[in-house]
């Protein structure tokens, strides 16, 4: 075969250039540490390093999602802790109130606590975290998820969040809750005495029914309860009646707006205008608000009894003596209520709101202020002529200021001004057990909250397990071995050596060389 001088130099330089590449390589392989740098190195191996290399990131981010929920969870299981203080103290106050030797003052005091750890539970429900979403809203983060407001004359919190959940992935196969529901815990206490409202559909007025609420658990009787307003009646005012279920009229009087309404121990409240046969229906319900069993429990410490009084019915005025108050002024005291009248009705002092509105309803004539051991009521008796002078009475038995005698004084036993010691301790007994609930309900959520916490601890380190076994999985695939690639280094630069010899000892030969 001939081979000419062409050819010789042809096949050394591509020799040379294949055994430079090789050496190329093999230094780019020392001095990255990666075997595989681009698909060609080995397509196989460059396959499965994808693989692994996604594994890693796909894991990685997994546990980002665990510390973001980590970081979602914590101030909730903080917050929930600091609602569980609020409700034990608010618990030994009651027992502390449940006591027979406190006094009205020392209650009242009690209930002043009281309403400040009621703000601070608002507070507590309204938590935001560091990005400045509510921790208790549900979807709606943005929105504060419980605001007080007032219908009528009650006050109550409401609910403005929703009952979203949001799932992150903490693995390929795992999702976990980062919410915990601001309404399951502290809208949904089960109670006994808990009621729900409803208005008739059919109700063509403006009339709003405030949130009723049991404040007398002694005299509360369970059952559906139908207010219908009357606004044709002989009378100017609109008029209200409460019937139960049996049709049983229970209360009824003058209805005015946010004026309290009261019957067989519930109280609630109308504002608006309700348009004749309007009505809305309390009946009994599944579940209390928190906020709704501690202002509850306020109410009734501010309504106790001070000292014993005696009950029975006092007639101020008489056939000759008959007071106006459209003209006149009086004060008088109501089994230890003083009570001052101007004659716009405009100066009461120490009465409540519903003895007020009595007053303010009633017109001339003689009145019976009556107490039947729970309430004072105040009653029109006689419409007459009115007196030129005020009359100044004290209805505990003693002497008129003018004297004057009371013309009709029955005596009907010893009661207490406001609720009696019975009516006070079933109040509070059945609070117990409200907050008892709360306090289990709060710490069903702390559980859940702990439990997740513990998942994704439990999870992150799964994760990071994974992270290093697929890293060095992929460290075999995809490293280099440094001293098989040195070896191999230092093999492929002799074998160029060699080569480069040789060809030099070729390249030299000449026929000219060996004719001389």
């Amino acid at each position: 075969m001939r081979i000419s001088t062409a050819q010789i130099y042809t096949q050394g330089v591509k020799s040379f250039g294949v055994q430079q590449t090789k050496l190329a390589v093999l230094q780019e392989q020392i001095s990255t540490g990666v075997r595989i740098n681009k698909p060609s190195d080995d397509a196989a191996a460059s396959a499965r390093i994808l693989e692994l290399e996604q594994t890693v990131s796909l894991n990685e981010q997994y546990q980002t999602n665990i510390n973001l929920t980590e970081n979602r969870l914590n101030p909730q299981e903080t917050s929930l802790t600091s609602v569980e203080n609020v409700i034990q103290r608010i618990r030994e106050l009651t027992l502390q109130a449940n006591n027979a030797t406190q006094s009205l003052e020392s209650r009242k005091a009690i209930a002043f606590e009281v309403d400040e750890l009621q703000k601070e539970l608002i507070s507590l429900s309204n938590t935001i975290d560091a990005n400045g979403d509510y921790l208790f809203a549900g979807h709606q983060s943005k929105i504060k998820p419980f605001s007080t407001n007032i219908t009528g004359s009650i006050s109550h919190v409401e609910f403005n969040g929703d009952q979203g959940q949001r799932l992150v992935n903490i693995s390929q196969s795992r999702q976990i809750n980062t919410d915990t529901s601001g309404s399951a815990i502290f809208m949904q206490i089960p109670a006994a005495m808990a009621l729900n409202e409803s208005a008739d559909s059919a109700n063509s007025g403006t009339g709003v029914l405030a949130p009723a609420h049991v404040y007398d658990s002694e005299n509360y009787v369970a059952d559906s309860y139908q207010i219908t307003f009357d606004t044709v009646s002989s009378a100017p005012e609109t008029l209200y009646s409460v019937q139960d279920s049996a049709g049983v009229t229970v209360a009824s009087g003058n209805y005015s707006d946010s004026q309290d309404i009261e019957f067989m121990g519930i109280r609630t409240s109308v504002t608006g205008v309700p348009a004749n046969g309007d009505s809305f229906t309390v009946s009994q319900g599944q579940y209390r608000d928190m906020f709704s069993i501690v202002s509850g429990l306020a109410e009734s410490l501010r309504s106790s009894a001070s000292s014993a009084e005696t009950a029975g019915t006092y007639t101020f005025g008489s056939a000759l003596t008959v007071f106006d108050y459209s003209t006149d002024s009086a004060s008088f005291d109501v089994d230890g209520l003083n009570v001052n009248l101007n004659s716009n009705y405009t100066d009461l002092d120490g009465v409540t709101t519903s003895i007020q509105a009595q007053l303010d309803s009633l017109a001339v004539g003689e009145y019976s202020v009556t107490n039947d051991g729970s309430t004072v009521s105040i009653a029109k008796v006689v419409t007459s002529a009115s007196s030129t002078a005020p009359v100044v009475n004290n209805f505990n038995g003693d002497t008129d200021l003018n004297a004057t005698t009371i013309a009709d004084f029955t005596a009907a036993g010893t009661t207490v001004s406001g609720k009696d010691s019975s009516s006070i301790h079933s109040d509070i007994a059945q609070v117990l057990l409200d907050l008892d609930t709360a306090f289990g309900q709060v710490l069903e959520a702390r559980t859940s909250i702990g439990g997740r916490l513990n998942a994704l601890q439990s999870q992150f380190d799964d994760n990071e397990s994974t992270i290093l076994v697929t890293q060095k999985t992929l460290s075999v695939i995809r490293d280099t071995d440094l001293a098989e690639a040195i070896s191999q280094l230092t093999l492929e630069q002799t074998t160029l050596d060699a080569a480069q010899a040789v060809f030099a000892r070729i390249t030299s030969s000449s026929l000219f060389n060996f004719l001389r």
